[in-house]
């Protein structure tokens, strides 16, 4: 306790930056719950998802997201090097931005849902509360498959991790059962599943490979106690 109290208090420059969430949040459920016509919507949605039946059991990897995603920053915050902190957090900010951006643009919503659940069962149950609390609106690019893939990454470059190659696999498990849930629980069409990938993808060369360094060093500039690895 007391060694995680002494990282506290040296690396909470780090802390500062998620303030990004209540902003983002706030953002979201403004735009998540705002009233416009129909007509204003762009419909998403592919013959593939006709396809797809709804299976409610998914369910645990969709309500597994929220704990996956706030473990992978608390792992790369705890971190001794700071880098992987940041990046993580320019990676997933940048991407949840450009949802924000595309979102408020670009209305978009689906008819995916079923009216009526094909069983009635604890898991079923668990997905009508999501339904009950998420609009199926703003759902282009898929956020949820995006920041699964984001902390992935983050879990891959975690130094904790470097030779422990069945944490790594856990994460793959992981990250595709949370994808497969988006479509299986009709939260998502397969389209915003593909550019919640696409997305990911184009992001993570930017971040990691086209401003790795000018970004390390900026960092540095702000937080004095990160160690360039």
């Amino acid at each position: 306790m007391q060694a995680l109290k002494e990282h506290v208090l040296k690396t909470k420059r780090r802390l500062y930056i998620l303030l990004y969430f209540p902003v983002y949040l706030a953002v979201f459920f403004f735009l998540d719950y705002r009233k416009l016509p129909l007509s204003e919507y762009t419909i998403v949605g592919t013959k593939l998802d006709e396809m797809i039946p709804f299976c409610e059991y998914f369910v645990v990897f969709y309500y597994f997201w929220f704990f996956y995603i706030g473990l992978g920053l608390v792992l790369a915050y705890l971190e001794k090097d700071g880098k992987n902190y940041y990046q993580t957090c320019a990676y997933m900010f940048t991407g949840m931005t450009i949802f924000l951006i595309v979102s408020a643009l670009f209305p978009n919503r689906d008819f995916l849902r079923p009216e009526v659940f094909p069983r009635e069962n604890v898991f079923s149950y668990l997905v009508g509360l999501i339904y009950s609390v998420d609009t199926p609106t703003n759902l282009f690019p898929s956020i949820h498959v995006f920041n699964a893939i984001v902390v992935h990454v983050s879990i891959l470059n975690c130094s904790r991790f470097e030779n422990k190659a069945v944490y790594k696999w856990f994460s793959r498990f992981v990250v595709v059962g949370i994808i497969l849930s988006t479509v299986f629980l009709k939260q998502h069409s397969v389209l915003d599943v593909l550019t919640g990938i696409l997305m990911a993808g184009v992001l993570y060369y930017l971040v990691y490979h086209v401003g790795d360094e000018r970004f390390l060093t900026r960092v540095e500039k702000y937080d004095k106690n990160i160690i360039a690895s």
